[in-house]
């Protein structure tokens, strides 16, 4: 079994399936690690800017949105929630799904993207039929200025490759 990390988790390559684990700890740690463990100087840097100019972005909203008129409040809160619908939208018509494990046999193929950096992360597209029905599914890498993920990369090809999984 081999297992590489993902923005959000990890994702292992079994006997008989593909199964992948998310989760906000995950992503955390998996964060952490690239960045401050394994990056030098400069990704450490990287990540305190980050970190920094998070915090000053949530500090920002709350105390803006604490003193913001009721009005304003309500169209914020409007926007939000339209953007979460829009984006249960998109995942049901598109049929995207979040499940923990894809058996081999029922992977149609795989596409592989690169992302732009730095605005997007390098993806895998599982696209799968269950229940004769076509599904897709994201494995999402880390940022690209991270250490270690274009080995990743290479090696979720592979492992793919050695399965007879066609990669587009």
């Amino acid at each position: 079994m081999e297992e590489f990390s993902t923005k959000r988790g990890s994702v292992t390559f079994g006997t008989e399936k593909i199964m992948m684990e998310e989760s906000v700890k995950a992503y955390l740690k998996n964060s952490f690690n690239g960045f401050w463990e394994e990056g030098g100087l400069n990704k450490k840097i990287f990540f305190l800017s980050m970190a920094g100019l998070m915090s000053f972005s949530i500090t920002f909203l709350t105390v803006s949105f604490y003193y913001a008129p009721v009005r304003a409040q309500l169209n914020v809160a409007v926007m939000v929630m339209a953007l979460a619908l829009s984006l249960v939208i998109y995942e049901h018509w598109n049929k995207v799904d979040r499940e923990k494990f894809v058996l081999y046999d029922d992977i149609d193929y795989v596409e592989y993207v690169e992302g732009l950096n730095p605005l997007t992360c390098p993806r895998f597209i599982l696209n799968y039929s269950k229940d004769n029905e076509k599904k897709t599914r994201y494995i999402v890498m880390p940022t690209k200025y991270m250490p270690g993920v274009k080995e990743d990369v290479e090696g979720i090809k592979k492992e793919f490759e050695d399965r007879d999984i066609r990669l587009v």
